[in-house]
């Protein structure tokens, strides 16, 4: 059986925060991008999205609930980007203190080695 460490699981930890850094990153960079502000930014959340509650008022029921799709459908993505920035701040705080917790983690292992614990 291969045990794992405290410092290789902080490690590990560290790893996985690292992605979620670099993912925020990226959508950082993206929402940076004039495109992207101008397709999706503007484009999507905004317009089409006000597009969409205005022609809801003078649909029937049925239709109505296929605009509730569409406009649910556009506060999931732009939910679903926030998180992208949100997860990636807290893993950004997350990696200060594994750091803190890593090099602790590796004394205790070295005194445990060196005393043969």
């Amino acid at each position: 059986m291969n045990e794992q460490t405290q410092s290789e699981q902080i490690e590990i930890s560290m790893d996985h925060a690292k992605y979620l850094v670099a993912k925020r990153d990226q959508m950082q960079r993206l929402i940076k991008n004039p495109d992207f502000d101008e397709l999706i930014t503007r484009g999507y959340f905004d317009t089409e999205a006000s597009r969409l509650v205005m022609a809801k008022a003078e649909l029937d029921e049925a239709s109505q609930a296929k605009l509730d799709k569409q406009i649910d459908a556009v506060g999931y993505t732009r939910l679903f980007l926030r998180n992208i920035l949100q997860m990636g701040d807290m893993a950004e705080r997350d990696i200060l203190a594994d750091a803190d917790e890593l090099a602790l983690a590796e004394q205790e292992e070295q005194i445990a080695e060196e005393t043969g614990a």
